[in-house]
């Protein structure tokens, strides 16, 4: 979802364990966001 927040996805994803860290991808150019993330956990079990 081009609207999503980090705020939402570690709402949603935080279920699956601590996390670390949360990349969202944006388009440089327009700032936009492309509409994916990458979510690093504490641990590498998670």
């Amino acid at each position: 979802n081009y609207d999503t927040t980090e705020s939402k996805l570690r709402r949603e994803f935080e279920v699956y364990g601590p996390i670390k860290r949360i990349y969202m991808v944006y388009n440089k150019r327009s700032g936009k966001p492309r509409g994916y993330a990458f979510i690093e956990y504490e641990h590498e079990r998670d």
